[in-house]
Parts: C-alpha cells; structure tokens; sequence
C-alpha cells in the first residue's frame, strides 16, 4: 500500500437509524468498523456525540496503518438537508489531500476547471 488514496463513504443515515442496536448488541457492526470502539466512546453521551466518537475513532484507526485521512469530511445531504453520508479521502500524498481540500469546499469542483 506504497501509493494508495480511497474516497471512503460511510452512512450518517445507517448510524442515526442503528446506533442503539450497534451499541447494545453483544455482537456489533463497530466491531468490524472501528474495534476497540468501546473505549473511544462515552455511553453517557448524546447519540449524536457518540456518532461523532465512533467516527473520530475511525479515523483513528486509519491513521494508524500510515495513511492520513483528511481533516476535510464531506457531508453529503439530500433534497430536504437530510444527512445522507460523509465522504472521507484517506491518501498517503499531499496531492491527493490538495485536490480533496479543493473539492470537498462549496463550489470546489468549480476551481478545478
């Protein structure tokens, strides 16, 4: 994984809809997303902070094998500003970083042409 950039999509709308069962359940979906979520995460925080932890926590995880995720995330929203997903470039080169910084702004595709 010398040269390696992904454009990952993760799914606000499976989190907000699942978060309960993924934190409850003795199996969990985060234990294949983001192991060792339960550590990272306050069980007495709102839902929506412990979305954000196990996301962070995510990120985290990424960070770890080398490769840099963006500090720029893409929230992507629907016709009535329904949070649908996240976009998150995780890449080794500064290029890539530049490019997704350009394009994860309002209007950033646009600079590109």
């Amino acid at each position: 994984m010398r040269r390696i950039d992904m454009l990952i999509h993760v799914s606000t709308m499976d989190l907000q809809r699942n978060l309960d069962a993924y934190m409850t359940n003795a199996v969990s979906a985060f234990d294949a997303f983001a192991p060792g979520w339960q550590g990272a995460i306050g069980f007495d925080r709102s839902k929506g902070r412990a979305r954000e932890d196990v996301f962070r926590h995510w990120r985290d995880l990424i960070s770890n094998t080398g490769i840099n995720p963006s500090n720029q995330v893409k929230l992507v929203t629907g016709n009535h500003n329904q949070r649908l997903y996240w976009l998150l470039l995780a890449a080794k080169h500064d290029l890539a970083e530049k490019c997704w910084s350009t394009i994860a702004e309002p209007d950033g595709q646009a600079k590109l042409f």
